[in-house]
């Protein structure tokens, strides 16, 4: 029988890491957004996919899936792809629709949480190694 040793506990912070660098691009996105810089904005969100597909491959690569991991990237997700887009689209044309404008956006991100929400319970009885789709 072949002993797989555990990984070292450092190697748990490399994919906790690049979830930190989703949130804080898709937080910078928000800011952005808040100077009227859409185009960098949106680019910042964009950064943030690639952070947030890092994450998930990087911890299966290091066999340090947990569930802590998808909570934690399940939040990082709400930020980076429900408040950011959603502001993001408010401030660029939402505004001129006035409340119309404040219900699509808010409805994208309550209907992303509900999305994330839905997600976190099934993997709550799936093994956290095993990729099973994009949660929002």
């Amino acid at each position: 029988m072949i002993r797989k040793d555990p990984p070292p506990p450092i190697a748990y912070l490399l994919p906790n890491f690049f979830t930190a660098a989703s949130i804080f691009t898709g937080f910078y996105a928000i800011a952005l957004a808040l100077e009227s810089s859409f185009s960098e904005a949106a680019w910042f969100i964009f950064l943030a996919l690639i952070f947030d597909g890092l994450d998930g491959r990087v911890a299966r690569m290091t066999n340090t899936a947990s569930h802590f991991g998808v909570e934690f990237d399940s939040l990082a997700d709400i930020v980076a792809f429900g408040v950011a887009p959603a502001l993001l689209m408010y401030l660029y044309i939402g505004e001129s629709y006035g409340r119309i404008g404040i219900v699509a956006s808010a409805l994208f991100i309550i209907f992303g949480a509900v999305r994330l929400a839905r997600f976190n319970v099934t993997t709550s009885r799936i093994e956290p190694s095993v990729f099973i789709g994009l949660p929002i």
